[in-house]
Order: C-alpha cells, then sequence, then structure tokens
C-alpha cells in the first residue's frame, strides 16, 4: 500500500502536464528611436560642460599664477637682500635722456628715451633674451617722453618735437608706429605725463613753456582736447599726473612762484586745486594713488631739501621724511609696489648714486642701487615686474649711457607658472 502510493504519485507528477503561466515575452522591448530634439539636447548638455570645463580651467590657472607670483614674491623677502642687476641697454653716445619704464603683460620691461646726439626718439623692449631697439620719430623728437601700454598691450609714448616745440604722440597699432600732433600752440609739450584712462583713453599732462603754466590734453572720440590747469599759476614743470581709481584725472606740480605743491582734480567741469604744503622751486612731484585709493606724492620739501612723501587728500597735513637729498636733482619716482607698500627711486647728487627706498609700514628701508665714481645719474623712472620686484631705467652720464637696474629673482629660485592642458572627456 504504501509503495504504490508513493510509486503513483511519483508518476502522476511526472506525468502531469505543464501549465504555462502568462508573463510574456521574455524580450526586452526595442528602444524609442531617436528623435532631432532628444540628440540636440544631448549635444546641447555636451556643449554646457564643455563651457563649464573651460571655466574651471581658467579659474584654475588663475588661482595657480596668483599663487606662484605670492611664492616669488615670499622667496624674496627671506632671501637677505635680492641684488641689483644694472644691464646696459643702449650704448649709443647720449643715449637714454628722459628715460620712462613701463612693462607690459608678458612682464617684460620697455623703455622709451632720447638719443640726444641725433636727436631721436628710440623705443627699447626684452622679450625675455635680448634687447630690440627701435627708431619710432627721427625728427629731432623724444624730448621729456612718458611711455604707458594701452589696453591691448601695444606701447604708447608721449613727447616733445624739438624742432616745432609741439606736444606729440605715437601710439603702436601692432605693425608700425603711429605719430600724433596733440598741440602746437606755441612752445609746448615739455615734461609730460602719459597715462589711460580706466576705459582706454590717452591722457597727457605737460608744461606750456611759454606761460609756464600746465596744460591737460586728452583724447576723446578720436579728438584731442587741451586746457589749461590753472591759467595764473606758473609751475616748475614736472607735473606728474595719474587717474584715481574711480577715473578723476589728478595732477601735482610744484608752483614756482610761492613754491608749493600743488594738487589738482578735475570735477567733470573744472579743475580743482589745493596747495599741500611748501616745496623746493625745482623739485619735481610724483604722484600715485595706493590701495586705498588715496593720492600719494613723493616731493622734495622747500626749506631743508628732504625728501618726503605726503598724503594730498588727508584732513590734516600728513607727511613722512624719507631721505635727506644733499642738493637732489628733480628726478622721483613714486610707485606702489603690488602688495601695497610705496617705494621711490631718485638720484642723490651729494653721492652721485641711484637710490630706491621701500616703506615696510614701520619705516623706510633705502638701498644703493648704482654709484657712479665720475657723474651723476639722471631721468630715474620705477615700476614693477609681475614678481612684484622694482626696475629702475636711468641715464649714466659719465659714457652717455642708457642702464635698467633690476632686482630680479633668479630663475632657479622662481616657482614656475603652470598652464594645466584642458580636462580630457572620458
Amino acid at each position: 500500500m504504501n509503495t504504490f502510493l508513493k510509486i503513483a504519485t511519483f508518476s502522476i507528477l511526472i506525468s502531469a502536464p505543464v501549465v504555462a503561466h502568462a508573463q510574456g515575452s521574455l524580450k526586452p522591448p526595442a528602444a524609442p528611436a531617436p528623435t532631432q530634439k532628444s540628440l540636440q539636447e544631448i549635444w546641447e548638455k555636451i556643449e554646457d560642460l564643455s563651457e563649464q570645463n573651460d571655466h574651471l580651467k581658467t579659474e584654475i590657472d588663475k588661482l595657480s599664477e596668483s599663487h606662484n607670483h605670492q611664492s616669488n614674491y615670499l622667496a624674496a623677502l627671506f632671501q637677505d637682500q635680492l641684488p641689483w642687476e644694472n644691464t646696459l641697454v643702449d650704448d649709443e653716445r647720449e643715449a637714454g635722456l628722459y628715460s620712462s619704464l613701463a612693462f607690459n603683460s608678458l612682464g617684460h620691461p620697455a623703455i622709451s628715451y632720447l638719443r640726444f646726439t641725433r636727436g631721436d626718439l628710440y623705443f627699447a623692449q626684452f622679450d625675455g633674451s635680448e634687447w630690440t631697439k627701435t627708431l619710432v620719430d627721427p625728427q629731432n623728437a623724444g624730448f621729456h617722453c612718458s611711455l604707458a601700454f594701452n589696453s591691448n598691450d601695444q606701447p604708447a609714448i608721449s613727447y616733445l618735437e624739438n624742432i616745432n616745440k609741439d606736444l606729440k604722440y605715437a601710439e603702436f597699432n601692432g605693425s608700425e608706429w603711429v605719430r600724433t600732433r596733440v598741440d602746437s600752440e606755441g612752445n609746448v609739450g615739455s615734461f609730460t605725463s602719459l597715462k589711460f584712462s580706466p576705459n582706454g583713453a590717452p591722457a597727457i599732462a605737460y608744461l606750456d613753456t611759454d606761460s609756464r603754466r600746465i596744460k591737460f590734453a586728452q583724447r576723446l572720440r578720436s579728438v584731442w582736447e587741451t586746457s589749461f590747469v590753472e591759467p595764473k599759476v606758473e609751475a616748475t614743470g614736472n607735473p606728474s599726473f595719474a587717474f584715481s581709481p574711480s577715473g578723476i584725472p589728478t595732477i601735482a606740480y610744484v608752483d614756482s612762484i610761492s613754491s608749493t605743491l600743488r594738487y589738482a582734480q578735475y570735477d567733470g567741469n573744472k579743475w580743482i586745486v589745493d596747495e599741500i604744503l611748501t616745496a623746493h622751486p625745482q623739485s619735481a612731484a610724483s604722484l600715485a594713488f595706493g590701495p586705498n585709493g588715496k593720492a600719494t606724492i613723493a616731493v622734495s620739501e622747500g626749506t631743508t631739501e628732504q625728501l618726503i612723501l605726503t598724503n594730498p587728500e588727508a584732513l590734516t597735513a600728513n607727511s613722512m621724511t624719507v631721505d635727506s637729498l644733499d642738493g637732489s636733482g628733480p628726478d622721483i619716482s613714486l610707485v606702489f609696489d603690488p602688495y601695497g607698500h610705496p617705494s621711490i627711486a631718485y638720484t642723490h647728487s651729494g653721492t652721485k648714486s641711484l637710490r630706491f627706498a621701500r616703506y615696510d609700514g614701520s619705516e623706510w628701508n633705502i638701498k644703493t642701487v648704482y654709484t657712479s665714481d665720475e657723474s651723476t645719474i639722471f631721468y630715474a623712472s620705477l615700476a614693477y615686474d609681475l614678481d612684484g620686484q622694482p626696475a629702475i631705467s636711468y641715464y649714466e652720464r659719465t659714457e652717455g649711457d642708457l642702464y635698467l637696474a633690476w632686482r630680479k629673482i633668479p630663475t632657479k629660485n622662481r616657482v614656475p607658472v603652470v598652464i594645466r592642458p584642458p580636462l580630457q572627456r572620458q
């Protein structure tokens, strides 16, 4: 019985038909055919990701470059003293008068200057390995020149053409120098000071030699307009011009009659002029704006012939003594370094030397950059490179040569700027 039952049960299970459950086909359904709209959405998404990737790369490169410049500056601070390298730029006889120094966006120095023997305006630029010197204007020109780079990173120079006693302006357009006569009313164009406004327009402060008045020229809609700053005040010369951070034209200069330092600001309709302090009648003023947006002026004080730094926008007199000039000439060049510290390059007649003074927040550190055994130094012009290091162009009268003194960070100590390739899509 039990045996039968077990066998029968087994037989029934084996012989019973298999009932299929309704569950549909096991083959997956076909994917929907792509439409033009879906393909377009995919490509737009890829383009968005590509733009985001490019933007991130740009930001990373900026941060990397900023970090490297900061590292170079800190490296310089921890070296006892970086040496000044004095390089001969032009040894043509009487080359280098009225030198004006500026750096382009690549960090290469450039200098405008006069070759006095022939009366030619020259432009010299260093490309990282050698200096190239170019004739800009051969018409007995180049006196009292001033150099600046425009928004396209092309050089421009204001200067006096000595034959006609006119103010001229030369700008490089990428292939050649284009020269323009800006002011030809009498004997004009001495002691030019060139700057570009925040919107990229050139402007020049200069001296009308006939009247001894300071004039101002600016190019508006391709037309140069000129005007007097103070029609009744005689100036020594050497006006120093700068745009404020908000784009206001400002000029510092010395009144030769009252021997006072004057500070002029243009309010859009007229010049507002303040007397700041007593100044040496033969002194030049040098104007710059600090990181706080306030104007600062370096000038030779009138009674003691001290080189002083003053803030004309302070409610009360706010000046500090930098150095004793000891009968120095008028060559003073004030610049704020990239870290907000005022620094001055100036010639010191008593010791026949070129000096550099930098304020570290508590005191002035003064160094002798170059000393001449037989003659004096003229036409000092100060600028900073991309690593925050100073450079000074100057004229050495003994041999009549143009030099550049540059406190460079040695190549082996520099932190290279790393440019990363674009991120690759997987």
